[in-house]
């Protein structure tokens, strides 16, 4: 079986201090590292690694419009807004955190956080953080069955929680919640996502944006554009034409009006598993 190197940043989430490990492992392997909060054992991570060629995505010939409002002091008044909001909720949240940390440990063996290759920024592959709402060989079942791997791929890489053998006991309410989610604040804290954007997508369906390929051009977001139109209930070309729309016309006013529908959104759950 190939080896590969995964490199592994740890952090405490009490001092902001990182520590980098690298390790060899199978590639098709799950590992496993602990984070810690206060000192006391929370949460570990669960994370997905992937093959070289998913590592990078080289980015598409699209070129922004010479008068694209996203740079300049825009793009730094958008980052510094990303930074204080992602940690004025961490702060706000942990002990909704703790308590689903909690939750998913107890439903089922395995870690708590899932950590999957997801394409970001230029193109670039990173780790998006969620809440385990699956069993921890989900790949596994989604692939030894033909027809339900087709069925997934025909429904735009996703499943309904009724005929998916996957979920563990509290993943379709998590789902449904959007509580999942939550730990994709500490991406937007790090960097690797922005609190409004394109959603992060899988490499197979990073396809579908190479019309334009605006998608990569703005850090994807924890919400966005796609959440607040119908999430699941909209598909492919047309969630393409939203994330195109969005990135043309973006703007920090329209961030904000995106942050304040997505509370309503989350509360009815439309699109939402």
């Amino acid at each position: 079986m190939s080896k590969g190197r995964l490199r592994t940043d740890l952090v405490d989430l009490t001092s902001g201090q990182s520590v980098t490990a690298e390790d060899d492992i199978d590639l098709v392997d799950v590992a496993t590292v602990d984070v810690a909060v206060d000192g006391i054992d929370l949460v570990d991570l669960e994370i997905v690694d992937a093959s070289p060629e998913t590592q990078q995505h080289p980015p598409s010939p699209w070129t922004p419009p010479t008068n694209w409002r996203y740079q300049g002091w825009r793009r730094l008044a958008k980052r510094s807004f990303d930074v204080a909001g992602s940690f004025v909720l961490i702060i706000a949240l942990l002990p909704v955190l703790a308590v689903i940390a909690v939750a998913v440990r107890l439903s089922s063996q395995g870690p708590v956080l899932f950590a999957q290759e997801r394409i970001g920024l230029h193109g670039q592959s990173f780790r998006m953080l969620k809440f385990r709402t699956m069993h921890v060989d989900a790949d596994r079942r989604l692939r030894a069955d033909e027809e339900l791997w087709a069925e997934y791929v025909a429904h735009d890489y996703k499943l309904p929680p009724e005929s998916d053998p996957r979920l563990i006991s509290i993943g379709d309410w998590l789902r449904k919640t959007s509580l999942d989610e939550l730990p994709q604040l500490f991406n937007v804290l790090r960097g690797t996502m922005s609190l409004v954007g394109p959603r992060p997508v899988v490499v197979p369906e990073f396809d579908h944006y190479r019309r334009t390929d605006s998608y990569q051009w703005l850090k994807p977001g924890a919400t966005g554009p796609w959440q607040v139109s119908g999430r699941c209930t909209v598909n492919y070309p047309e969630r393409s034409d939203i994330v195109d729309a969005y990135a043309d016309s973006w703007s920090l006013t329209e961030d904000v009006k995106i942050l304040l529908k997505t509370i309503p959104t989350i509360l009815s759950r439309r699109g939402a598993y």
